[in-house]
């Protein structure tokens, strides 16, 4: 029973996953063009239903029966709350503002989806102070000072947060349904054709027989894989598996091979010209192409890993470190 409702899950996120890219190719090239509140509403929901599908309710409970009844059932809300807001956004708008109890309900789950999937995704910490400040208003009053508030109530912080474009709707979530998710489909296009096989070649071949060969491989890795990914987080997934046990036999200890390809993943997140979501929304508030933003950021990025490749260096011959001959 399990494994048939596994095969569900992959099948489903597969396919949702193919309708994302799909349906935003389609829009940035014209063929089917969606409304900036249309594609933003379309991309939240679809995004959640993917991890709600991909993260278990508590990792105790991975593969229990009730953690995937509870799993389907939140991706049904967010079905459900995704496309009401798609078929009523307009009306709310020409109205003004005017919103209706399902309107406030539909916005009150959106907001009860976003912090689940932050647990889910993130952690408990980072949903839990999201959790603190978006209960403010609710407490303000009591509080003294210049923390306090006149308050809000729960129906005006839904409507504000989930039927505006100050909300949850707002500039880094049309950063991400916009630009990020297409440079992150080209990435992973380049990933599966090959290209990060063919940097960790290249990196191998142009450290070869050098001092620090294998920490100076994982920071020119690094930098070439950067500029297809823009994550620390996937550079370091990427980079580390091949780098750190290279480190290990070189010489390096665990925590200083772990610590250099942590150091050097870092920086691809501002390496053009994929970079991390903040480059983006840089350019989407100071109205600047990204091209500026990337021109800008070229310059600090080689120095960062410039840095890194001297450090590295320095480091093995303070360690005695000797050139490992490779064949």
């Amino acid at each position: 029973m399990l494994k048939k409702i596994n095969l569900l899950k992959s099948f489903l996120i597969m396919w949702i996953a193919f309708i994302l890219g799909a349906v935003h190719l389609l829009n940035v090239s014209g063929i089917f063009v969606l409304s900036t509140p249309d594609i933003r509403i379309f991309h939240l929901m679809i995004m959640l239903s993917i991890l709600f599908l991909n993260k278990p309710t508590f990792h105790k409970l991975e593969n229990n029966i009730l953690d995937n009844i509870v799993r389907f059932f939140l991706v049904l809300i967010c079905f459900m709350s995704g496309f009401h807001m798609i078929f009523s956004w307009e009306e709310i708008a020409m109205s003004g503002g005017d919103t209706s109890s399902l309107d406030i309900f539909a916005g009150v789950v959106i907001l009860f989806l976003i912090l689940e999937a932050t647990r889910r995704g993130i952690g408990l910490l980072l949903s839990i102070i999201c959790l603190i400040f978006f209960t403010y208003p609710f407490y303000s009053h009591f509080l003294g000072g210049v923390f306090y508030s006149k308050g809000y109530s729960l129906q005006r912080m839904a409507e504000f947060l989930t039927t505006t474009s100050q909300g949850v709707y707002g500039i880094p979530l049309g950063v991400s349904a916009s630009y990020i998710i297409l440079f992150a489909i080209y990435g992973s296009f380049l990933s599966q054709f090959g290209a990060g096989e063919f940097f960790f070649k290249l990196a191998m071949r142009i450290t070869k027989n050098m001092h620090a060969a294998s920490a100076k491989t994982a920071v020119i890795f690094s930098t070439l894989l950067g500029m297809i990914s823009g994550s620390a987080a996937g550079n370091v997934a990427v980079t580390g598996t091949l780098t750190i046990p290279m480190m290990k036999k070189e010489g390096y200890q665990n925590h200083q091979a772990g610590a250099i390809e942590a150091v050097v993943s870092t920086g691809g997140q501002i390496m053009p010209p994929v970079m991390g979501a903040a480059a983006f929304i840089m350019a989407e508030i100071i109205g600047k192409p990204y091209t500026e933003i990337m021109k800008a950021g070229l310059l600090p990025a080689l120095l960062f890993f410039a840095s890194t490749f001297f450090v590295v260096h320095f480091q093995a011959k303070k360690n005695g470190l000797k050139p490992k001959k490779y064949k």
